[in-house]
């Protein structure tokens, strides 16, 4: 070993040169597994032996080494010829100042053991050994031995000045070894660093004796954790010459046992406050080890109580057997593991459903070390299916009472419900149906039919619709059908309901109905046809008998000699016209329901009609000895309306309440705007009024109310008919409020026209 000139006195190399053979044998001792021989050549240079010049304890386990110093014994004594072969061969291609060799070679223990040698000056090899799997630190030898080494080594003077530095410890500093020789640590290390490292090597020179300790560096921007230690070197006298020390990055392996405690906490957080039971188990005794408090929880009991209880203990005895036969042929390897469902026995006397899933955990050479079981409750599951059960045999009692179809699919359109009216009609029975498709149920034809509605229900829209089905039992069908979807928490369709009904019957009566309505339509419209032709008919001798009594009346073609004869024709005259009068209402009527009855629509002022029928009635109101009260809007009343007619439901209204009003009564005209854009026309009285039942029968064409006053008051009973067809034909709408000895008010309300849409131009 050299020192560059100017980096250290000649003693000092002095010192580090003799020390080297001291420095393998403490290498030896220092690391992982060091192994020092020393080569015996033939006269061709071959190994045909080798002494051990040094040996630590872990190469003494690792090569099976006999126990005892080995040190100067060949390795011919130590080892069978089968696991020498490797190893001579290694070391007789081993040259001095070449690269290590790598080697394996199996021992008699079958142990694989890796190794790398390195012939050092002086005829040492330096062999590193390393189990498979397993990286050892390759650690003695010389210079050349030094350099390759994957740890920082460096040898100081007692006053801590650098004698030698290796490759690693150049990356270490970023420095090369030409700038670190012959420097103290306070001249090459970051300052708070290189004061720790003197007062070690301070403390190794005082006491003599090596120094190991663990500290964490920053070097070259990064955090590094190290193991550092220092081991004096003696001269003949016993004076410290040198210090040695080595120091090894375990940052690595730091990270990783921080990663394996933080693995272990969140494994322990995990265990304790998981929301499954967990429990270990003996694999032989089969008595619990540990459990978390969720499984002791499950149970009844607190962690403790259930240390060293077997799991027969805590099971139902109807359910030991079955587990006891599981867990055996688990523990003989034929299954890896088990799931089961079972009861336990809770402290109280309780019983807890669970599911339990049972692991076997076994050694390396796969002995049954324990096993471990994670339990999930299912009492509340258990408890639902069974309030399920019970849920479904109701709703089954009701379903098969009802006299409709009940049927349940699932989204493949597969049966998966029927009640008991489906097989009466289907004839077939809950298992041929369950499980199968609606097509195979229906048949082509009818699943045809449903397929659309079918279809649709699917995408979550309700179907109702008729049709008619075909039954292999009950023949056709008119049915009708409601599809109600199925769906999950997330809105997806998992099925959809069917109620059917049959509607044959109703179906018929509608049927029926119809031909009853249309037979009706039928006679209404003859009804109407007769109508208008018999006003036709007798128009013609009426116009000819009120003509001719009117000529007689007024003795057009001379005096008729008597004067009753005179009166007669007046006679006759009044009743043609009132029998006209009849007949023309009649006719309109007939032409109202047939639709051909023709209005004017124009705008027109609802107080102006009224003030042309007022002077009309006002004096039968007279006469009748009634009060006759009017009731007009300072403003016009304007509506869409015929005029004419409009004046003649209001003669007719008045008639009507002037004729049933006794004397001293009163009949009040109204007409008012009311909100809306609504105008209200009114005609009351106090006269004999109606019960509310009697008054559809007054809106009937020719009804008649049977009592004492319409005997008294004779009428044809067409007059409030026609009044209301003229009202609704105008776009009105017409009411009565009656009550008996109260009298009666019957209203027509009309839209209200703008007058400023008229321009100005309407009827008055």
């Amino acid at each position: 070993m050299t020192v560059p000139a100017g980096r250290s006195s000649v003693a000092e190399r002095a010192v580090a040169e003799t020390a080297s053979v001291d420095l393998l044998r403490l290498l030896a001792h220092t690391f992982g597994a060091s192994l020092v021989v020393r080569p015996l050549r033939d006269a061709r240079g071959n190994v045909i032996d080798g002494r051990i010049e040094a040996i630590n304890s872990e190469a003494l386990r690792l090569t099976r080494v006999p126990l005892g110093d080995p040190t100067g014994k060949s390795l011919v004594e130590l080892y069978e010829p089968d696991g020498l072969r490797a190893l001579l061969a290694a070391l007789a291609q081993a040259r001095p100042g070449g690269d290590p060799v790598d080697l394996i070679w199996s021992l008699r223990s079958t142990l694989s053991v890796h190794a790398r040698a390195i012939n050092v000056s002086g005829g040492l090899i330096a062999l590193s050994l390393r189990d498979a799997g397993n990286a050892f630190i390759d650690a003695i030898g010389s210079r050349q031995l030094l350099d390759h080494a994957p740890f920082s080594i460096v040898i100081k003077t007692p006053d801590s000045r650098y004698l030698y530095a290796n490759k690693e410890f150049e990356k270490q500093v970023g420095r090369p070894a030409d700038e670190i020789l012959g420097k103290t640590s306070l001249e090459v290390l970051p300052p708070g660093v290189a004061e720790r490292f003197a007062a070690r090597d301070q403390m190794v020179v005082t006491t003599r004796s090596p120094v190991a300790v663990e500290s964490e560096e920053l070097l070259l921007g990064r955090t590094h954790t190290f193991i550092n230690r220092a081991y004096p070197l003696f001269d003949a006298s016993g004076a410290v010459s040198a210090i040695v020390s080595t120091e090894t990055d375990i940052t690595a392996l730091r990270q990783a046992e921080q990663k394996v405690s933080e693995s272990e906490r969140l494994f322990r957080a995990v265990f304790e406050t998981a929301g499954v039971g967990i429990a270990m188990y003996g694999a032989k005794d089969r008595r619990l080890i540990s459990c978390n408090p969720t499984y002791a929880r499950i149970l009844g009991y607190k962690p403790d109580e259930l240390t060293g209880r077997s799991f027969l203990d805590l099971t139902h005895s109807d359910d030991r057997k079955q587990q006891v036969e599981l867990a055996s042929q688990q523990e003989l390897g034929a299954i890896g593991g088990f799931e089961l469902e079972k009861r336990y026995l809770r402290k109280d006397g309780g019983i807890v459903w669970g599911r339990i899933s049972v692991s076997m955990v076994r050694d390396e050479k796969g002995d049954p070390l324990c096993t471990v079981g994670i339990l999930t409750d299912l009492t509340d599951r258990h408890a639902a299916e069974e309030r399920l059960q019970q849920s479904e045999h109701q709703l089954r009692l009701i379903t098969d009472s009802v006299p409709v179809l009940i049927t349940y699919c699932d989204a493949e359109g597969r049966y998966r419900f029927i009640n008991r009216e489906y097989e009466e009609w289907s004839g077939k029975s809950r298992p041929e149906v369950i499980g199968k498709t609606v097509r195979e149920n229906l048949g082509e034809a009818n699943f045809a039919k449903v397929k659309p509605f079918i279809d649709a229900v699917l995408t979550g829209c309700p179907q109702h619709f008729e049709t008619e089905i075909q039954f292999p039992k009950v023949g056709k069908r008119a049915v009708s059908c409601s599809y109600v979807p199925h769906l999950d928490e997330a809105g997806g369709v998992i099925g959809y309901f069917v109620v059917v009904s049959d509607i044959s019957t109703r179906m018929e009566q509608e049927r029926l109905l119809r031909k009853a309505k249309e037979e009706a339509e039928e006679i209404s419209r003859a009804k109407s046809s007769f109508l208008a032709t018999m006003s036709h008919e007798l128009r013609t001798p009426l116009n000819a008998i009120i003509g001719f009594s009117e000529m007689i009346r007024d003795q057009v073609l001379g005096p008729i000699g008597t004067d009753r004869y005179k009166d007669y024709a007046s006679d006759i005259h009044l009743s043609g016209e009132h029998l006209l009068d009849l007949i023309n209402s009649i006719l309109d009527l007939a032409r109202i329901e047939a639709g051909r009855f023709e209005i004017d629509r124009v705008p027109t002022d609802l107080c102006a009609v009224a003030r042309v029928a007022i002077p009309i009635m006002r004096g039968h109101a007279t006469a009748g000895g009634l009060d006759f009260v009017i009731e007009l809007p300072d403003r016009p009343a304007l509506v869409i309306g015929d005029p004419v007619r409009l004046r003649q439901v209001m003669i007719n209204l008045l008639s009507n309440a002037i004729k049933f009003t006794p004397p001293k009564g009163m009949v009040r005209l109204t007409i008012a705007h009311r909100t809306g854009s609504r105008i209200e026309f009114s005609v009351s009285d106090t006269g004999i009024g109606m019960r509310e039942d009697e008054i559809p029968k007054a809106l009937e064409l020719f009804g008649q109310i049977d009592n004492r006053m319409t005997r008294r008051y004779q009428g044809a009973g067409i007059g409030l008919p026609f009044t209301k067809a003229l009202v609704e034909a105008q776009g009105g709408t017409f009411s009565i409020v009656s009550a008996p000895e109260r009298g009666t008010t019957v209203t027509a309300l009309f839209s209200e026209l703008n007058e400023s849409l008229t321009g100005g131009e309407f009827l008055r």
